[in-house]
């Protein structure tokens, strides 16, 4: 394939662990992967510490735990 795809740069369950972040709709986040820094923003925050996020530089979106290690918080 050309490059890599969205879920192979953005595992959604890879390394989730550490304190949640406090995020509500509309929260911009920072995804911290070397190989692959973006920013999202929060569409809906879900029970159970979750969040769907839509990454703004390529095609990826979905759901993701807010306590993942890669996942900082960038503005509420």
């Amino acid at each position: 394939g050309e490059g890599m795809s969205a879920p192979e740069v953005l595992p959604p369950f890879v390394g989730a662990q550490g304190d949640p972040i406090d995020v509500r709709v509309g929260s911009l986040v920072q995804w911290t992967h070397p190989n692959c820094q973006t920013q999202g923003v929060i569409l809906k925050v879900k029970p159970g510490g979750y969040a769907h996020i839509r990454w703004f530089d390529h095609e990826g979106h979905g759901e993701y735990p807010l306590n993942h290690t890669l996942l900082k918080l960038v503005s509420k």
